[in-house]
């Protein structure tokens, strides 16, 4: 350290009424060169760069904390944005999904309704066949002539006209069988005698 900088103690005139001192003196009698002056002259000017390097490092790492919280910020704020990207991603996803469900079951209702266009359409010309038919019937001779049994039998009591039905149909039941059973007997022997 150099004698201007070191910590000396002050004496008072009262102190010490002996010394007297001379400009360019130091206390303790030595000489002072312009060199040193001059950097005494200098200390003020240094001081005040080094405040103004303290207040321009302070307001650097003001400036550094205040870019340290934006990029923080910054970074949250892409991660809102991936996170809200992402979900946008999934609804656009599951939107897809749900129209090509619906276009499938769209499919689906169009061919039931081709096949309930073609049932009715079979059922109307059933419809058609069966009134043809019934007007066939209505106007063959035989309905004609059937006619009077037919007025009668709409007199006969319905428990009547049931057991009647019933003994018509084993009836005609015991016939076929039995021509049944008397053309394959007549098979058999035919087949017999070839041979």
């Amino acid at each position: 350290m150099s004698r201007l900088t070191e910590p000396t103690e002050r004496q008072t005139p009262a102190q010490n009424s002996e010394t007297t001192h001379a400009p360019g003196m130091l206390a303790d009698g030595e000489r002072v060169g312009n060199a040193q002056i001059e950097r005494c002259a200098e200390l003020p000017k240094e001081f005040q760069r080094a405040t103004t390097a303290a207040s321009g490092t302070e307001r650097t790492r003001t400036e550094a904390r205040k870019w340290a919280v934006r990029a923080e910020e910054s970074e949250r704020a892409r991660e809102e944005i991936a996170y809200r990207m992402d979900a946008a991603r999934r609804d656009v996803y599951e939107a897809n999904l749900r129209l090509e469900q619906a276009e499938v079951r769209a499919a689906h209702a169009e061919v039931r309704a081709m096949e309930a266009e073609a049932r009715t359409a079979q059922a109307e010309a059933r419809a058609a066949d069966a009134e043809a038919f019934s007007d066939a019937l209505m106007s063959s001779t035989v309905w004609r002539i059937t006619w009077p049994l037919r007025a009668i039998a709409d007199h006969v009591p319905t428990n009547l006209r049931r057991t009647l039905v019933l003994r018509l149909k084993s009836t005609w039941s015991l016939m076929l069988k039995l021509l049944r059973m008397f053309r394959k007997r007549r098979t058999a022997f035919w087949t017999r005698r070839e041979l």
